[in-house]
């Protein structure tokens, strides 16, 4: 990208990263104690809230990567890396009896992994905090590596509360892993976001991924 931040830029970014993790820390604690569901909200009210701030500092959409350019080019690539990671999901649970999910829910479960989270995720990382936190930091293997450990983190919040109800030692000794593996997604996801300054491909692969582990259980 050509378009040179400022620190500003950095400290918007910085500062929507940690209303992100509020507002995930308090569904993750609805959902536990009242069991509403509120992470659709998030991903939309986060999702405007990145459009809003890019356009109010007079800025493109294509500087967050929404942009046609080279649009084949990047569905294809995300589709491929998306169906070998996918591959990666399904075959150990078909191998260990796993059966397919059936029609039931398939919409619902393709809105839900391309628009709320997929896209969602990569507009939000990839597209705004990662390309924004240049306005600070001049080093881009700096910036891959911070921003990979905000996406990373960013998944705490919520799981916190669903998988140990607030421990926050037992979600840390018991998912360590999951949080190294997200964070290695990211330098993917990253690649792909670079290659065609597009979210397009990342966001696809993202969603094909997460979908994956949906389809057999």
């Amino acid at each position: 990208m050509n378009t040179v931040y400022g620190k500003m830029d950095t400290f918007l970014a910085v500062g929507f990263y940690f209303l992100l993790m509020i507002l995930y820390m308090c569904a993750g604690i609805v959902l536990v104690t009242w069991g509403v569901y509120l992470n659709v909200y998030v991903s939309i009210i986060s999702t405007i809230i990145c459009i809003a701030v890019v356009l109010l500092r007079k800025q493109k959409l294509k500087t967050i990567g929404f942009t046609l350019n080279r649009f084949f080019r990047g569905l294809i690539t995300g589709t491929v890396c998306g169906v070998i990671l996918s591959m990666v999901n399904i075959i150990p649970t078909i191998v260990s009896g796993g059966k397919w999910m059936g029609l039931s829910g398939l919409l619902w479960h393709i809105f839900f992994y391309l628009i709320v989270i997929g896209l969602q995720e990569e507009l939000v990382f990839r597209g705004f905090i990662l390309t924004r936190l240049h306005g600070a930091i001049k080093s881009e293997a700096i910036v891959v590596v911070v921003s990979g450990l905000m996406f990373a983190l960013m998944h705490v919040p919520y799981q916190l509360y669903i998988r140990t109800g607030g421990n926050v030692a037992e979600f840390f000794s018991d998912n360590s892993f999951w949080l190294l593996t997200t964070f290695a997604w990211h330098f993917l996801f990253y690649f792909l976001y670079r290659k065609y300054n597009s979210l397009t491909a990342p966001t696809w692969c993202h969603f094909l991924m997460n979908f994956s582990n949906t389809l057999f259980g």
